[in-house]
């Protein structure tokens, strides 16, 4: 008796619908993030992000076009871009960024934001070989939040603000590359 196999159309289909990775996805170090199909909005050239690897293949990791500005870690496995959304401010809905996504591996991780308040993300990058995301916050009103992001675990693990209670604090280090314009 003869057993025919059905992966390889499953796995075609899997593939093609994103639900698994090509296995170069795993092992590859991302040589290049960049954004392609843009358009602007508000003064944001936002679009969908392709990740270019050592070995010479691309893969499209995003397919909404709001994204922007990806960053490859250090380690060269680890990548991040800012995502927006279109925001009612007023009688407009204006485009800002609200969050930064990070991929390793193939893989979606826990994404930076979006915030209750839905405060903007300003500069941010990378830290300790893609472990750690250190960024800059802010809303219309008020004081920049620095946040150094631990990567793997998903959360804050320190944050920091200029003024506590009207005092000026000091900046820690890893704020360094975030201030203001």
């Amino acid at each position: 008796m003869t057993i025919k196999s059905t992966f390889g159309l499953c796995g075609a289909l899997l593939f093609g619908m994103g639900l698994a990775k090509p296995a170069f996805a795993l092992s590859q170090t991302v040589k290049k993030a960049f954004v392609w199909n843009v358009v602007e909005s508000n003064g944001i050239k936002h679009g969908n992000i392709y990740l270019l690897y050592s070995d010479g293949t691309k893969e499209q990791v995003t397919r909404n076009g709001n994204c922007s500005n990806p960053q490859v870690a250090a380690d060269g496995k680890t990548v991040g871009w800012r995502q927006g959304e279109f925001l009612k401010y007023g009688e407009e809905k204006p485009y800002w960024e609200t969050s930064i996504a990070l991929y390793r591996n193939g893989k979606k991780l826990k994404s930076v934001g979006p915030f209750d308040s839905r405060s903007l993300i300003g500069q941010w990058h990378f830290m300790q070989q893609g472990k750690q995301v250190a960024l800059r916050r802010f809303g219309m009103h008020g004081q920049s939040v620095y946040m150094l992001w631990d990567v793997f675990g998903g959360y804050a693990s320190s944050t920091w603000e200029e003024y506590n209670d009207g005092v000026k604090q000091a900046a820690p280090a890893w704020i360094a590359g975030l201030e203001e314009d």
